[in-house]
């Protein structure tokens, strides 16, 4: 379908350039701009939950680089950050602060048919990370220290599944 959209754009507005430089620089124009648009729009975001500001540079410039795009959120914001963006995935730290856990949010965001379908990641240091994930219905775990292309695997994994 896309292929007889070009077509019919190079050989219509493309006979018509003589005829019409003006309509034709403004067309053109507007197909460049819807073009920016889409790919702008296709690329995958990434919602972020990290306290830790260093982490969260870290894993920003990690995915940013394969060509994600990352929103930092906060707890208070998470669900109109959520409706807002659409993510493909998001990705918790276990310990957001004194009294919010990870797998707290994770278990909240799966019983809700909203967001139940949005694969969550859980990222910690702790010890047992990988019952506390599967107690909490995550989709995946990321144990800290993390190495960046087994981190990416993950992200992207749970992406295309």
């Amino acid at each position: 379908m896309k292929i007889v959209y070009w077509k019919f754009f190079s050989t219509v507005l493309l006979k018509h350039e003589v005829l019409y430089p003006r309509l034709f620089k403004i067309l053109f124009y507007l197909a460049f701009k819807i073009l920016i648009f889409v790919v702008i729009n296709m690329r995958k975001k990434i919602l972020l939950l990290e306290d830790d500001n260093d982490t969260a540079d870290i894993i920003k410039l990690i995915v940013e680089e394969e060509q994600f795009e990352v929103i930092l959120s906060k707890v208070e914001l998470l669900q109109s950050d959520i409706r807002i963006n659409n993510p493909s995935v998001i990705i918790s730290d276990f310990r957001l602060g004194e009294n919010l856990r990870g797998d707290q949010i994770c278990r909240k965001l799966k019983t809700d048919i909203d967001t139940s379908k949005i694969p969550f990641v859980l990222i910690s240091a702790t010890n047992n990370l990988p019952e506390v994930a599967l107690h909490c219905g995550a989709d995946a775990y990321i144990e800290k220290p993390f190495d960046i292309n087994f981190f990416m695997k993950v992200v992207n994994e749970v992406t295309n599944g």
